[in-house]
């Protein structure tokens, strides 16, 4: 598989920091430099082996206009911790990039947008489109003509149905599954397996199957 042209830098010391550096050392398709990290969370300044940087001292080590970001940053604070760090890091002047696994099915009709991370064994059916940094891990099967907002976190095993909208900053959590033709709205958090069959309010957490919203007493 060919290289990208910039040398990489990966955001974070933790887990998915961790198993992002695992799959690009196994798919071979960036050339890793290092991983970056808030001054408040930078342990040492080496992580797994590679230079460990802080992201408000970056420019005394690296130019970003050099360097690619990756950004496997999990769905803290509905999203927005990641939507920070990719707005703060395009501003810096990196070169925002996406990671897709070598085993992940993505149809090529498909409309991928940056700092997406699609992990092993995801399927994405034709005509679906995928909004700027969306985080999708292993196997999570969208089928066809879905639309997934930006800043959306989708864990593992969940499964859309034709014709799903997911809204921006939207959580949907291990193993969920969500009917054909079903929107979820803006903010929305939909619980470990969850069965969504009908429309999720905006900014509604739901659990149970059928999924049934959550009072904001209860949450």
């Amino acid at each position: 598989m060919q290289k990208k042209n910039k040398p990489l830098l990966i955001f974070g010391n933790g887990g998915l920091a961790s198993i992002t550096y695992d799959f690009i050392k196994r798919d071979g398709n960036f050339d890793l430099f290092g991983f970056i990290v808030d001054k408040g969370h930078q342990a040492s300044n080496t992580f797994l082996g590679c230079p460990n940087f802080s992201f408000e001292d970056i420019e005394s080590n690296v130019n970003p206009r050099d360097y690619a970001m990756l950004l496997p940053i999990g769905p803290h604070k509905r999203n927005k911790i990641r939507e920070e760090r990719y707005v703060d890091s395009s501003a810096k002047g990196f070169e925002i990039t996406s990671f897709i696994s070598g085993s992940a099915t993505i149809r090529i009709d498909v409309n991928l947008h940056s700092n997406c991370n699609i992990h092993d064994g995801a399927i994405i059916q034709p005509f679906s489109k995928v909004g700027e940094n969306v985080f999708i891990r292993s196997g999570v099967n969208i089928s066809h003509h879905c639309e997934i907002g930006d800043h959306v976190f989708i864990s593992n095993g969940v499964i859309l149905g034709g014709n799903v909208r997911v809204g921006d900053h939207a959580f949907l959590g291990l193993g969920a599954i969500v009917k054909d033709g079903v929107s979820i709205g803006k903010n929305c958090i939909i619980g470990a397996g969850a069965v969504l069959v009908r429309d999720a309010d905006e900014g509604g957490t739901y659990f149970g199957n059928p999924a049934r919203k959550i009072p904001s007493s209860e949450t």
